[in-house]
């Protein structure tokens, strides 16, 4: 089975699990999925690589913190547990702070892929709250998770 068809069947599956049954990849290879109306998950499938890309949004940041916040976040990137078995990024023409995982398609199954997904909403969640109060004003920067369609270009 190639890697896409994988994911697609991986991404069925687990909708099914959660009561999403129709849930599925978009032509783009992408799909996103909001956890407790508050972290949102982007899924990208990087063909070339086989592997699969998951951005969980964390906050807006504006131009003027971005480089202090820049440092802050790649000393973070030394508690991988802490961050899921992903890192911190920051997309700075999206103003934005995600942390990020990849992984590859052929490995996984859908428990795997459950346990990603929710492990990395978990932990999104958890850096919501402990960023916000450190980089910005927390009314004006949390990412609104219903509409948060700006990882993918």
């Amino acid at each position: 089975m190639q890697p896409r068809e994988q994911l697609a069947d991986l991404l069925g599956e687990y909708g099914k699990l959660i009561g999403m049954p129709g849930l599925s990849l978009s032509k783009s290879a992408s799909c996103q999925l909001t956890y407790d109306n508050k972290a949102s998950i982007h899924l990208d499938y990087l063909s070339e690589e086989g592997r699969l890309m998951l951005a969980c949004v964390i906050l807006r940041l504006p131009l003027d913190h971005q480089a202090e916040a820049y440092a802050d976040l790649m000393e973070l990137n030394l508690y991988r547990q802490e961050l899921a078995n992903g890192c911190f990024a920051l997309l700075k023409e999206a103003g934005l702070v995600v942390l990020c995982r990849q992984m590859e398609v052929a490995s996984l199954d859908v428990q795997t892929f459950a346990e990603a997904l929710e492990t990395l909403a978990e932990a999104g969640m958890l850096w919501q709250d402990q960023l916000t109060g450190r980089f910005a004003d927390e009314d004006a920067y949390r990412p609104d998770a219903a509409s948060s369609s700006y990882i993918r270009g």
